[in-house]
């Protein structure tokens, strides 16, 4: 979570009245050590004006599978567009997104892009996953 949160900022810096909001949801795809996150407490203190009241205290969350990265997909999905603002940039890993975005939208490393909610139905069912090996659903 740590980098995804200096580069939230550093987005921040160019478009400082955007808030930074932690939906935990947003977590890696996978299960590497490179991934598991640090305890809340110390995020608090190194991130001390963010609200990380959504997160666990300690990084505990469930292994990783395609069904649960696909759940968390959903969630974020309906979270978006029920969000009170129109435009919001969302800031997380390659692996997860892979669950997140749109029929053949697949990203790279630092890549960006831009997608809009064109309906309930389409939004659920048009996007792309990679199962644990890598390989498409």
């Amino acid at each position: 979570m740590r980098r995804t949160l200096q580069t939230a900022f550093q987005i921040q810096k160019r478009y400082p009245d955007v808030p930074i909001e932690i939906w935990p949801d947003f977590r890696e795809a996978h299960d590497a050590i490179c991934n598991q996150g640090s305890p809340t407490s110390i995020l608090q203190q190194e991130f001390p004006n963010l609200d990380f009241s959504e997160c666990l205290s300690e990084w505990t969350y469930e292994p990783h599978t395609s069904c649960r990265a696909s759940e968390r997909a959903d969630r974020v999905r309906r979270r978006l567009r029920e969000h009170p603002v129109n435009t919001i940039v969302c800031v997380t890993h390659r692996g997860f997104i892979e669950y997140l975005v749109l029929e053949d939208q697949i990203f790279r490393n630092c890549e960006v892009g831009y997608f809009k909610f064109s309906g309930n139905v389409e939004a659920e069912i048009q996007r792309c996953g990679k199962g644990e090996n890598t390989s498409e659903l």
